[in-house]
């Protein structure tokens, strides 16, 4: 979800409106998925602070944002000041109900401008929200979820699950 930002990373990563922009541009397919571009205006708060070198109080970050099917995700991030950011995510079924998420996280700056310490605190910060809020839903959930209401928002979310249910099918 493209959009969690909007109601997850409370005290961290939060977006300055109530509601998510529209994706800028087409969905563009690629040779293992698809990639689309989403910009994110949040408010720079002390913890935000500590990982991007800038007080300024709102900043905007341009995420591309690629599916690489069919459990894969890299998210590029174009931070204000020259700083680029790159998280390569994949999820690894390991037995009925369980997963294993591996991430990478690359940077383009130096430990004497933004240290690793500080990195690490926000991002596993991030990742303690995320997790809170997957292990509060409901432990089986339909792999097509029914009676959904989808806003031109979650466009990415339809499509995976489109792709998805095509390389599911029997050949």
């Amino acid at each position: 979800d493209n959009f969690h930002h909007y109601f997850v990373h409370r005290g961290l990563l939060e977006a300055t409106t109530a509601r998510p922009d529209p994706i800028e541009g087409p969905i563009e397919d690629t040779a293992d998925g698809f990639r689309f571009r989403i910009p994110l205006q949040v408010h720079n708060n002390a913890v935000l602070q500590d990982t991007l070198e800038t007080d300024a109080g709102t900043l905007t970050v341009q995420r591309q944002v690629s599916w690489i099917a069919p459990l894969g995700l890299s998210l590029e991030l174009e931070w204000p000041y020259g700083l680029r950011q790159r998280i390569v995510l994949h999820a690894v079924p390991t037995g009925s109900g369980t997963t294993r998420i591996s991430r990478f996280y690359f940077r383009n700056d130096r430990e004497e401008q933004v240290p690793a310490a500080a990195m690490l605190r926000f991002e596993r910060g991030l990742i303690d929200q995320d997790r809170a809020i997957l292990t509060a839903m409901a432990g089986a959930l339909e792999p097509w979820p029914s009676g959904e209401h989808l806003i031109e928002a979650d466009q990415p979310i339809a499509l995976m699950r489109q792709r998805l249910r095509e390389l599911l099918q029997p050949c």
